[in-house]
C-alpha cells in the first residue's frame, strides 16, 4: 500500500515470513522519523537503512501498531486538497513535482477509456494542473 500524507510517503507491506509483521519503507529517512515523532511507541522504534533496496529506510511494526498507525494519519487530515498542503509543508514540498507526476499517471489512467472521435482523449500537463 503507498500512503501519500502530509508527514511523509510510505510504502506498507506484510513480511512474508512472519505472521504479524509489517514494514513501512520511505524513500528518505525524514519520513520515517516524521512518523516517529508523530507517535510516542515509534520513538525508539530502530530504523534500518538499506542502501541497495528499493526503499532506503524502513521500520517493522505489529498489526495492532499499523491499526494506530493508520488511525493517526487519517486524523491528520485537515486540508481540502492535499497538493496545496504539501506545498506548504516544508519538510515535504520538495515532493510536489513527484506527486504532481503520479497525480497525471493515474489522471490519465482514468480518462484511458474516454474516447473522442474514437480516439484516446490525451490532456496536455499544463492544462490539468
Amino acid at each position: 500500500m503507498w500512503l501519500a500524507t502530509k508527514i511523509g510517503f510510505y510504502s506498507i507491506v506484510k513480511k512474508h515470513d512472519e505472521e504479524d509483521t509489517f514494514i513501512i519503507r520511505a524513500r528518505e529517512r525524514n519520513d520515517i522519523e516524521e512518523l516517529k515523532r508523530s507517535l510516542h511507541f515509534l520513538k525508539k522504534r530502530k530504523v534500518y537503512e538499506y542502501k541497495d533496496s528499493d526503499y532506503l529506510c524502513r521500520i517493522f511494526v505489529n498489526s495492532e501498531e499499523l491499526k494506530v498507525i493508520m488511525v493517526s494519519l487519517v486524523n491528520e487530515i485537515d486540508y481540502d486538497n492535499f497538493k496545496n498542503e504539501i506545498k506548504k509543508t516544508e519538510k515535504q514540498k520538495d515532493k510536489i513535482p513527484y506527486y504532481s507526476n503520479m497525480w497525471y499517471e493515474m489522471f490519465l489512467y482514468q480518462k484511458r477509456n474516454e474516447k473522442h472521435k474514437g480516439n484516446l482523449i490525451f490532456y496536455p500537463y499544463e492544462q490539468i494542473v
